[in-house]
């Protein structure tokens, strides 16, 4: 009786070990982390900050200017991915990546609109203002596990400000600017 029973519970294990999550379904982090390591294979040449240590800012094998040694330094934890445009070994210019994740729908109309959190949308306009290139890369995660991944210029107007949980800015008022509700970003005069 008892050998059955550590049987039976074997086996449920190892059935609920084999199944494999729909990837469609996951919510938070997991599937823009998916997405940002699809659009890294798929753009080539790009680092990812979440996987490197900021110190690496210091040693590039090429020659960074120190104006976006200094950019990227001091936004290393809101860039999804970066690369440069090189010629000769030094960088003429800064590229970055925003990254997003999302399902493929037959209908439009479910699409949500993509979201940045404030301080995301300060550094990416100050990234435009500065002449650095801001590219937006848009993975679209698709029945049986198929992708498709598509980049274009990033505007700004195309997203809505959304900082998350509210009742962490309840807990921390000074680690979040002020609460600004998820809307249409208007273009600044």
């Amino acid at each position: 009786m008892r050998s059955g029973f550590v049987l039976e519970r074997y086996n449920k294990r190892n059935a609920y070990k084999s199944h494999m999550p729909n990837l469609r379904m996951i919510f938070g982090r997991t599937k823009g982390s998916i997405a940002e390591l699809l659009a890294q294979e798929y753009l080539r040449e790009t680092y990812r900050p979440r996987e490197l240590p900021i110190e690496l800012v210091d040693r590039f094998k090429i020659k960074v200017p120190d104006h976006i040694k200094r950019f990227i330094r001091d936004n290393w934890f809101s860039i999804d991915l970066f690369g440069f445009e090189v010629e000769n070994y030094v960088v003429q210019n800064l590229i970055l990546y925003e990254v997003k994740g999302r399902n493929h729908y037959a209908d439009p109309s479910k699409l949500w609109k993509p979201k940045l959190t404030s301080n995301c949308y300060t550094m990416y306009k100050h990234a435009q203002a500065a002449g650095y290139k801001v590219i937006y890369v848009d993975v679209v995660f698709y029945y049986n596990w198929d992708y498709d991944v598509k980049h274009c210029p990033l505007d700004l107007r195309t997203f809505c400000i959304d900082d998350g949980n509210v009742g962490f800015r309840k807990r921390d008022p000074q680690s979040i600017p002020s609460p600004i509700p998820a809307s249409p970003l208007e273009p600044q005069a």
